[in-house]
Parts: C-alpha cells; sequence; structure tokens
C-alpha cells in the first residue's frame, strides 16, 4: 500500500506543477486553474495522510484505501468535465448569436450602402 500511495502522491505532485507551470504561461485561466489546484491539493493531501484515507475507507466500506484515491480522482474528471461541457455549451451558444448579430450588421451596412 506504501508503494501506491508514494506513486499517487508523486502523481499529484508532477500534477500540480504542470498546472502552475500552464497558469504561469497564461494557457490556464485564473478560474479554472482554481478548480485543478484545489483538486491537486486534496490528492496530494490524501496520498499523504493514509491515516484520513484509511478512515474514509472504513466510513465508506472500501476494502483497499489507494482505490479510494482512485475512485475520488474519477469523479473529480467526471465533475470537470460536466464543468466544461457546460461552459462549451455557453460559449456556442454566445458564438451563434454574434454570428447572427454581424450578419444582421452587414445587411443593414449594405442596405446603407447600396440606398
Amino acid at each position: 500500500m506504501k508503494n501506491i500511495l508514494i506513486f499517487s502522491f508523486t502523481i499529484s505532485v508532477i500534477f500540480m506543477i504542470i498546472i502552475f507551470d500552464l497558469i504561469r504561461k497564461k494557457l490556464l485561466k485564473e478560474q479554472y486553474a482554481l478548480l485543478w489546484l484545489f483538486f491537486g491539493s486534496i490528492m496530494i493531501i490524501l496520498s499523504t495522510n493514509s491515516v484520513w484515507l484509511d478512515f474514509m475507507a472504513r466510513v465508506l466500506n472500501v476494502m483497499y484505501p489507494p482505490s479510494l484515491l482512485f475512485l475520488f480522482g474519477i469523479l473529480v474528471c467526471l465533475f470537470l468535465i460536466l464543468h466544461l461541457s457546460l461552459v462549451v455549451s455557453r460559449q456556442s451558444e454566445r458564438i451563434v448569436r454574434l454570428t447572427q448579430e454581424i450578419g444582421i450588421l452587414r445587411h443593414e451596412i449594405e442596405k446603407r450602402k447600396d440606398g
């Protein structure tokens, strides 16, 4: 069990380094970075503190506590996928609306040129 906790800690730290690098390069917006940093921090805390992990596993009746880490990671990914799907849907609606407004404005400009 110790090896899997070391592995998960290492992966979590590498993940956090990547997030900080993306923020530094301004490739990741702050609103999304906060979510990733929050979940990365939780993964680091859970992988370094096996007492909490063991307690949560007993409460949730999970036989192998490190598998709880991966379950948590999968749930976080699902949550983030849902959140990003909502953002993409909202952006798609805005793009359609802006395209329609540009079309209307172009039509009005052409009418004024011809008139």
